[in-house]
């Protein structure tokens, strides 16, 4: 096997027909996500005014790797650091539309190879760098092969939860039979309190403007929730990404967005991504009552549960975020980071010998405190 080559070269907007033709070729030959497919990262492009710069990763002449970089000073502690962000800003208004599983697209088994090469790349050519980052991934990106002049940090971490879809799941019972007896005593209880208004419905929106409307109302619903300081709906920027994503995308379908309702009712909305054989539930806007009884959330993704194992998909993906929820309905879990590639200069050593102490002190009082019980 060649030796991987890596190119960078500022993009513009003129060369937005060739790389959508180049992504799509190698995101067929890939096994990532949506958010390194042509569906967000065509958007993303358009969000940000193409202001990036395109790198390839080349086994001779065959593009095995693409991503974006967008270089930023950032100032902590007295100390510049410049950094290239992968796939993102480095702006953190901007970047508040929050992509997940965030790499290189990568071809099929060549993932470590390109993202090493990425390394390697960062190491010898980005000398005016000072950190790569990366993220919100998969936590297996700790372990890109790196020189020893070079340092990995986790400067956030969550866990991740979905659920394996199954053909008999489309039977809500079926799908609940799975979960504790708790949960399900949860969710038929929220049912049979429901049932008693009227009919309980799931719908999908039927075109990218109705997709809209309820983009709308689900705005409303996650401000009374999540309030000004936790809700995206609260950035612009977020909520001008999110309608240029519906109005790309709605028609090739990967995007859904589901609304319940029990009789005139509007119980709640889910908004979610679709690629490949995956659905990945990107946020809600629920209706929550005064009666802690009724448990609109479970209730709304169970019966999404049944409705895309009808639909044949493979995967329900709750993503990052800690949520009972989550942990109630999925069958498994991962662990998910923010992670950066460093040069081994003296803050960030120092950094690190500072992280490294501040585990130990909480290590060590945790002991003392499981000893004291």
């Amino acid at each position: 096997m060649s030796r991987l080559t890596v190119t960078l070269t500022e993009f513009s907007e003129h060369q937005m027909p060739l790389l959508e033709k180049v992504w799509i070729e190698l995101q067929q030959n890939s096994e990532q996500s949506f958010f390194t497919s042509w569906h967000w990262i065509s958007t993303w492009l358009k969000y940000i005014n193409f202001k990036t710069d395109l790198i390839k990763v080349l086994d001779g002449d065959e593009v095995v790797g693409l991503g974006l970089l967008c270089f930023k000073s950032n100032r902590k502690y007295g100390v510049t650091s410049r950094q290239a962000w992968l796939n993102r800003t480095g702006d953190g208004v901007k970047d508040q539309i929050w992509l997940e599983y965030n790499d290189v697209l990568c071809a099929k088994h060549r993932a470590w190879a390109v993202r090493a090469a990425l390394a390697d790349y960062f190491e010898h050519a980005l000398h005016q760098c000072d950190e790569l980052m990366v993220g919100v991934s998969n936590s297996e990106l700790i372990e890109i092969p790196r020189a020893s002049t070079l340092m990995q940090h986790t400067s956030w971490e969550t866990v991740s939860y979905a659920t394996h879809l199954q053909s008999a799941f489309a039977n809500l019972d079926c799908f609940l039979n799975t979960l504790s007896a708790n949960t399900r005593s949860q969710i038929r209880r929220t049912q049979k309190l429901y049932s008693q208004r009227g009919a309980i419905k799931l719908t999908k929106a039927s075109s990218a403007e109705e997709a809209l409307m309820m983009l709308n109302e689900v705005s409303i619903l996650h401000l009374a929730r999540w309030g000004k300081i936790n809700s995206g709906f609260e950035n612009p920027e977020f909520f001008r990404f999110h309608v240029q994503l519906i109005k790309d995308n709605f028609n090739s379908e990967a995007i859904d967005i589901l609304k319940l309702t029990v009789g005139e009712l509007t119980i709640g909305y889910l908004y979610n991504l679709i690629y490949q054989d995956q659905v990945y539930f990107y946020l809600s806007g629920i209706n929550y009552e005064k009666d802690n009884r009724i448990k609109p959330g479970l209730l709304i993704h169970s019966l999404a549960t049944a409705y895309y194992a009808e639909k044949g998909y493979s995967t329900y993906d709750y993503m990052g975020g800690e949520g009972r929820y989550k942990k109630s309905l999925s069958s498994h879990s991962n662990k998910m980071i923010i992670s950066s590639i460093r040069r081994k200069k003296p803050h960030f050593l120092l950094s690190y010998c500072i992280h490294k102490l501040k585990s130990r002190f909480t290590n060590q009082k945790s002991i003392s405190n499981c000893t004291n019980d």
